[in-house]
């Protein structure tokens, strides 16, 4: 025969459950299992000659033919592009000129080879607040006549093992990357000198982890539950 449910054991059970169910929600209320904020670097809103080089986590360079060897422009123009390399003429740089220039839709950074070979980089170095996951998005566009060979890879040369991504022409990109802090991701293109302008466009968000107090109280509130259990 079951107890009456006015009975002494069957209240203390009901009593229970409504204090862990009050408990479980007050921790959710009170410590939200969303972790902190992501935070998003965008080259393009982010891209300035006037801030230096490197400017913030941005950096603006070449690298060799064989793709090694990231060295960072030194020359910029008065508004709108970083340049360099052997002949002077691998770009980073910005259409801020109101209209379509070489390819390029207004508003969006293009990356241009240099005529010595030199392969022109975009650069992401992790700060030291970001160690875990990231994503990277983004897309590379046709831009100029050219076709041009895309890139994206980690740390100081391209090798299989460091490439992330690559693409011919034109590719959009959506990447889940490890990073810790220091580590750079290049984004970068090889090809043509003629016509070379390639458009690209890209953001990387940290992403963060669920919060630790949050989990601790509510893995807490799960031992309670299962002690209460036992001894009932």
């Amino acid at each position: 025969m079951k107890p009456p449910l006015h009975h002494p054991a069957i209240m203390k059970k009901q009593r229970i459950k409504r204090f862990l169910a009050t408990a479980a929600l007050a921790a959710c209320a009170l410590f939200p299992l969303t972790g902190s904020a992501a935070t998003i670097y965008n080259a393009t809103d982010e891209f300035s000659v006037a801030n230096g080089n490197p400017n913030g986590v941005w950096s603006y360079g070449w690298m060799t033919s064989g793709v090694t060897t990231f060295t960072a422009f030194s020359d910029h123009n008065a508004t709108d592009g970083w340049y360099g390399g052997p002949e002077g003429d691998a770009w980073v740089w910005i259409n801020t000129r109101g209209e379509e220039q070489y390819g390029v839709p207004e508003g969006w950074l293009s990356l241009s080879m240099d005529e010595g070979g030199a392969v022109p980089v975009l650069r992401w170095t992790a700060p030291q607040e970001v160690s875990g996951l990231v994503r990277v998005s983004g897309e590379f566009l046709a831009g100029d006549s050219a076709s041009e060979d895309l890139m994206i890879f980690l740390g100081d040369a391209k090798t299989p093992e460091s490439t992330l991504w690559s693409g011919v022409n034109a590719g959009a990109f959506n990447l889940t990357v490890n990073v810790t802090p220091g580590e750079t991701v290049n984004f970068a293109i090889q090809g043509s000198y003629y016509f070379s302008n390639t458009p690209v466009s890209l953001t990387i968000e940290t992403i963060p982890e669920p919060d630790v107090v949050s989990l601790f109280i509510l893995s807490d509130v799960g031992l309670m539950a299962l002690h209460f259990r036992r001894r009932a």
